[in-house]
C-alpha cells in the first residue's frame, strides 16, 4: 500500500523517486518543487495536531 501511494506522489510531481541497482535493493525519494510548497500546509496540521493531542486546543460547545 506505502509503495502505491509513493509512486502516486511521484506521478502528480510531489516527489522524486531514485532507485539504485544494489544488493539489497535501495530506493530514495526526494520531494520536488511541488511537494516543498507544501511544507508550510504539513507544518500547520502537524502543529494542529499536537496541541490537539496536548489537549491545548478549545473545543466548541
Amino acid at each position: 500500500m506505502r509503495t502505491q501511494h509513493l509512486r502516486e506522489l511521484e506521478f502528480d510531481g510531489v516527489v522524486h523517486r531514485e532507485s539504485y541497482a544494489e544488493k539489497p535493493l535501495r530506493t530514495e525519494y526526494s520531494l520536488m518543487e511541488k511537494g516543498l510548497s507544501l511544507r508550510p500546509i504539513l507544518q500547520s496540521l502537524y502543529a494542529r495536531g499536537k496541541e490537539n493531542a496536548l489537549g491545548l486546543v478549545a473545543h466548541p460547545a
